[in-house]
């Protein structure tokens, strides 16, 4: 019985894992809805000087954050750049920094899409994306190189470690 419970629930998050695999995503903008910010959330980074933003970089590499920490200042606009060095899509996930921050765009390959809503950015391999935000809380937030195909383990990552992590700090 327990095994059956087990096969029908692995089913299930298969197919929702599908909805939200990244290869389903748009290949230009690859944010994924962040059903936890608020709808004013963007009005902060609209506001901000962005002539002053501070650059932070983060590089993939053979599937591995290269620096795996971010310092952020709340308040302050960042642009974070994030370079994928591999011969294939590779992520940036992190929705908890995403739904403390105001965010207002990303930048893919020159075309620039609002993003106040962001979840997570596919970077396309050999390039580099850009995020501005302006982070609106102090903390510590996790990031995620998330893009796998295999189904349900990116629903599992305190279970099974299957993706790259860094950290941002926010102070």
């Amino acid at each position: 019985m327990r095994l059956r419970i087990y096969v029908i629930l692995l089913s299930l998050f298969s197919l929702l894992t599908a909805c939200t695999d990244l290869a389903n995503i748009d290949k230009t903008f690859a944010g994924v809805y962040n059903w936890g910010c608020k709808s004013n959330q963007e009005k902060m980074a609209s506001l901000a000087d962005w002539d002053q933003a501070i650059t932070v970089t983060e590089t993939i590499k053979d599937e591995v954050y290269q620096s795996g920490v971010l310092t952020l200042k709340v308040g302050l606009p960042h642009i974070i750049q994030i370079t994928n060095l591999d011969n294939e899509i590779r992520s940036f996930k992190a929705p908890d920094l995403f739904k403390a921050s105001s965010v207002l765009r990303v930048v893919h390959e020159g075309d620039e899409v609002e993003a106040p809503c962001l979840q997570a950015v596919a970077i396309p391999l050999q390039q580099t994306s850009e995020i501005q935000l302006v982070p609106l809380k102090k903390g510590y937030y996790n990031y995620r190189e998330t893009y796998i195909t295999v189904p349900v383990l990116n629903l599992l990552p305190i279970i099974v470690p299957v993706s790259s992590i860094g950290f941002a700090h926010v102070y």
